[in-house]
């Protein structure tokens, strides 16, 4: 009951904390827009996802998935840190296949992690069904057929999202006068 009560505490306070540090970028920095920066968007991302286990958590639909989305959490912010440290480089959002682009990509990642999230719930849930073993410190994590629903919804979702990433981020690239990375013309 600990270990439920410690990682409620702790996605509540990466919810609210995420959510107050990007209110916080937006009220302090009038010229600032939302993903602006990949440090911007690896928070949103980690409000979302924090968010989202919460939500499966609250519906009891998959109490366990904590297990698994905490480390995903823990190095989603261990990328922000290291991007803020060492490649912060604020973007250019001047078009508005920069803002598709760039949504669709962040949000896109977000259903992708919740997939493999849910991917690996799925096969430690069968694994145990199939050995017929119950740790007592785990909660129930649902049934498979609720694991599979969402795993399939979610990496449908970020799929499709994804692709619509690349090709924003081909058209940007394209649009632009002179030699590109990909060559020239």
């Amino acid at each position: 009951q600990l270990q439920y009560l410690t990682s409620e505490l702790l996605l509540r306070l990466t919810a609210i904390g995420s959510g107050l540090l990007l209110l916080n970028r937006a009220l302090l920095h009038p010229t600032w827009h939302p993903l602006q920066a990949h440090v911007d968007g690896l928070v949103m991302l980690a409000a979302l996802f924090s968010g989202t286990i919460l939500y499966l958590r609250s519906r009891q639909r998959l109490g366990g998935i904590t297990v698994f989305g905490l480390p995903l959490l823990t190095l989603i912010f261990a990328w922000a840190i290291c991007a803020s440290w060492w490649t912060f480089q604020p973007f250019a959002i001047s078009s508005v296949w920069n803002t598709v682009h760039l949504t669709s990509v962040y949000t896109g990642t977000l259903c992708s992690a919740v997939a493999a999230i849910a991917g690996g719930a799925f096969l430690y849930l069968q694994t145990r069904l199939r050995h017929k073993t119950s740790p007592v410190n785990l909660r129930p994590m649902g049934s498979l057929e609720r694991l599979e629903s969402l795993i399939v919804t979610a990496a449908t979702l970020g799929f499709g999202l994804l692709s619509l990433g690349l090709i924003a981020g081909l058209i940007i690239i394209t649009s632009r006068d002179g030699a590109t990375r990909l060559g020239p013309g």
